[in-house]
C-alpha cells in the first residue's frame, strides 16, 4: 500500500509521549562510579565473566562456581563468583607485556551460586573491583588499597567501616572487611602471596572488591548538608600501644565517640610493630577539633584530648605513648 502511495510522500514526524527518556538511578550510579575510579587514576578493564576450572581454587576462593553445560572452550566453562581471578589474569597479561605497574578497575556482575537450581537462573550481583600492581616488598600495597577505598567513599560523600579480619583470596593479616551501614559489602587489602604465585604475578598487589547494591541505595537519597565552621581547627596527634587483638577501627570508633561533635575528623597515619614479642602495636591518629560557634580555647582542647585518651585506654586496653 505504501509503495503505491509513495514513500517520498511520507512526512517524517517525531513521536510524542508523556514521559521523556532519562537514565535510571542505577545507570547514573554506574557512570558516577566509573568517573570516580578514573579520577583516582584507574583504567577500566573488561575481563570475560567466565573462568577456567581451578581458577577459583587458585585464588583461595570457594570452588562453587556454576558450570556451563556446553561452553565453547574449557577455559571459559565456569561463571565467576568473584572478579579477583579475571583481574589477576589481566595483571599477568600486562606484566608479560612489560607493564610492571598499573591500576585497573572493573564494574560488572558476578553470579551467586547459592541461589540457583534447574528451574531458577543464577542471581547476578553487581560489583566494582580495583586492582593495583607494581608494589615492592615494603608493604605499601595494603596501605594503597585503604587510601583508594577511603578516597572513593569520600568522593561519593559516604562513610564506611573497616574490620581487620581475613578475607578470602587476600593476605590473612593485611586485609579487612568493608562494612557499610551495618552490612559487610566486600573486602580490601593485599592479595595473598600464594595466590600471586599461582597466577604468576610479580610483586605485591592491592585489591578491593565491594558490592554495589547498598551503595546504589545510599546514593538514591540526596546527601545531607552540614554547616561549615568559620573558626580555626585544632589538630592533635595521639599514639597508643594497642593489643593486637584490638582492631584499629574499634580505637577509631572510641575516639569519635569520646571527641563528640567537636571532633570533625580522625585519621590513622602510622602503624608500627616492635619485634619484642609484646603482642601489641603502635597506632598513631591525627585528630581535628573544631566548633561551629567559637574558636576552641586551649583548656577546651585539653579536656577533649584527655577524654579521648581516657576512653581509649579504658575501653581498648591501650596505653598512650609518650
Amino acid at each position: 500500500m505504501l509503495r503505491h502511495y509513495g514513500y517520498d510522500r511520507l512526512v517524517p514526524t517525531v513521536p510524542k509521549g508523556p514521559d521523556a527518556g532519562a537514565l535510571t538511578h542505577l545507570q547514573k550510579t554506574r557512570r558516577r562510579l566509573r568517573t570516580t575510579a578514573r579520577s583516582l587514576g584507574f583504567s577500566e578493564a573488561m575481563p570475560l565473566p567466565f573462568l577456567a576450572p581451578g581458577d577459583l581454587t587458585a585464588a583461595d576462593l570457594s570452588e562453587a562456581g556454576i558450570k556451563l553445560v556446553n561452553p565453547l572452550v574449557a577455559e571459559e566453562s565456569i561463571l565467576r563468583t568473584s572478579m579477583l581471578p579475571g583481574l589477576l589474569k589481566a595483571v599477568r597479561y600486562n606484566q608479560s607485556h612489560q607493564a610492571q605497574a598499573g591500576a585497573l578497575f572493573e564494574l560488572g556482575a558476578i553470579t551467586d551460586p547459592t541461589i540457583s537450581s534447574d528451574d531458577v537462573l543464577p542471581t547476578e550481583v553487581e560489583r566494582i573491583a580495583f586492582i593495583e600492581f607494581g608494589f615492592d616488598e615494603s608493604g605499601s600495597a595494603a596501605t594503597s588499597a585503604m587510601q583508594t577505598i577511603r578516597s572513593m567513599f569520600a568522593v561519593l560523600g559516604l562513610d564506611a567501616q573497616y574490620i581487620n579480619e581475613a578475607v578470602d583470596g587476600l593476605h590473612p593479616t593485611r586485609s579487612a572487611s568493608v562494612k557499610f551501614r551495618g552490612k559487610v559489602i566486600g573486602g580490601v587489602g593485599e592479595v595473598s602471596p600464594a595466590v600471586l604465585e599461582r597466577f604468576k604475578v610479580n610483586g605485591r598487589v592491592a585489591y578491593i572488591e565491594i558490592d554495589m547494591a547498598t551503595i546504589v541505595d545510599a546514593l538514591a537519597k540526596p546527601p545531607k548538608l552540614a554547616a561549615v565552621s568559620k573558626y580555626p581547627p585544632s589538630d592533635v596527634d595521639l599514639a597508643f600501644d594497642v593489643p593486637e587483638s584490638v582492631q584499629a577501627s574499634s580505637v577509631e570508633g572510641t575516639l569519635r565517640t569520646a571527641g563528640g561533635k567537636e571532633l570533625v575528623s580522625v585519621e590513622l597515619f602510622d602503624v608500627f610493630r616492635k619485634d619484642d614479642g609484646s603482642g601489641s602495636r603502635s597506632l598513631a591518629y591525627s585528630l581535628r577539633f573544631q566548633a561551629l560557634d567559637h574558636t576552641l580555647k586551649d583548656d577546651e582542647v585539653a579536656k577533649l584530648r584527655q577524654r579521648c585518651i581516657d576512653d581509649v585506654e579504658k575501653k581498648c586496653g591501650a596505653k598512650l605513648r609518650s
